[in-house]
């Protein structure tokens, strides 16, 4: 990815996810209104080689996290449209 193994794994996941951002990979998931995987790939790929984890383990942290962060975020997106205070002058 670019950024060495030599780095703690919190710099190499935010070199990561800023260069995505900065790049524009951002996916979007309409059940949370929001990008996930931009939170969540940068922190996996760094702590990978932290924890010797296998493509299998990746793929089942993404889609543990995927569905935890849409869960989440849905709750979130509701409670927003409901409170329109902060649009009120």
């Amino acid at each position: 990815m670019g950024v060495g193994t030599e780095r703690p794994p919190a710099e190499r996941a935010l070199h990561t996810g800023t260069a995505s951002h900065a790049l524009d990979y951002d996916d979007l998931a309409w059940a949370m209104d929001g990008h996930p995987s931009v939170t969540l790939v940068p922190p996996l790929l760094a702590l990978a080689p932290e924890v010797d984890a296998s493509g299998r383990d990746l793929i089942t942290a993404f889609a543990a996290g995927f569905k935890a962060g849409c869960a989440l975020g849905a709750t979130a997106a509701v409670a927003s449209l409901c409170d329109l205070s902060a649009t009120r002058a």
